[in-house]
């Protein structure tokens, strides 16, 4: 019970810090989709509750066929918030890895001036000019 009391004052205060993070370096969103679709799914199910209710208000027989109909159009709205929500993981996940290559850029840009400096070294300059020899004993046919 303890260490859930924990949890939880972690976890509010991650979205606490997240919502007022005003370089939006965290995406508050993904923490809020486990939210949203419990929502979603509670929507769907008191929509398609009220739809079988309106059913049998208006007739007996609609009714019936509104409360057999209701499992599969629960199943499709439900299958169709999952992947509207696993899209937009995913394009979180994109825009997260093009972070790190534009990370990754700068870094390979920033190393990219070692080879200026490398140039300098006498010794480098002997080897980056060296002559490839033609009778090493690898290239050598016997």
């Amino acid at each position: 019970m303890i260490n859930l009391l924990r949890q939880m004052y972690r976890d509010t205060s991650a979205y606490i810090r997240v919502l007022f993070d005003f370089s939006f370096t965290d995406y508050l969103t993904i923490q809020m989709l486990p939210l949203f679709y419990g929502t979603i799914i509670i929507a769907c199910l008191g929509l398609v509750a009220y739809q079988v209710l309106e059913a049998f208000i208006h007739s007996m027989w609609m009714g019936l066929l509104f409360l057999l109909a209701a499992p599969f159009a629960l199943l499709v709205l439900i299958s169709v918030a999952r992947a509207l929500f696993e899209f937009y993981i995913v394009i979180f996940r994109i825009a997260e890895n093009v972070d790190e290559l534009v990370q990754l850029r700068d870094s390979v840009e920033r190393l990219s001036g070692l080879g200026d400096m490398a140039s300098r070294i006498p010794f480098w300059r002997l080897m980056l000019n060296r002559p490839k020899n033609s009778d090493t004993p690898s290239s050598r046919k016997e």
